[in-house]
């Protein structure tokens, strides 16, 4: 069932951020802070790309999933100045913030107030954003897995 698929999926993904601390704004300043006093935490690159080393081929040589049509046509339209903002903004805000989609949702689920307000406000901006449709929630679509449309 994808339904149960997706939870496990879901799950899994949910488990490996915490297990790599990915969920700690701390971490993701130790990346980004080359002279902290800490010094800079490289283990945050390791981490993404030990997930290229195993998605990657999964979705390159074994074509595992397959983007669905809205994805597509979001990643198909031109790069224009609200793009480049919206990157900009994206960006800042994972650097000041320390978290990411990923791990702001899962960081919420914990009852971490601080993260809760910070993902209610990124789906907020999100949904309010102008543009082709994709403020209705259309870039929330999963991949579909081959066989299964």
């Amino acid at each position: 069932h994808p339904a149960l698929s997706n939870v496990l999926c879901g799950g899994a993904f949910a488990v490996s951020l915490v297990q790599a601390s990915m969920v700690k704004p701390s971490k993701i300043d130790g990346f980004l802070n080359f002279a902290g006093a800490a010094g800079w935490d490289p283990s945050l690159a390791f981490v993404m790309g030990g997930a290229l080393l195993v998605a990657l081929p999964l979705w390159l040589v074994f074509g595992v999933a397959e983007a669905s049509s809205s994805i597509k046509r979001f990643a198909a339209r031109p790069i224009d100045a609200a793009t480049v903002l919206g990157g900009l903004a994206f960006g800042a805000g994972w650097g000041l913030g320390g978290l990411c989609p990923g791990p702001g949702v899962v960081t919420a689920g914990t009852g971490s107030l601080s993260a809760a307000v910070w993902t209610g406000c990124m789906f907020a901006a999100r949904c309010w954003s102008p543009g082709d449709g994709a403020g209705s929630g259309a870039w929330l679509s999963p991949p579909v897995l081959k066989g299964r449309e």
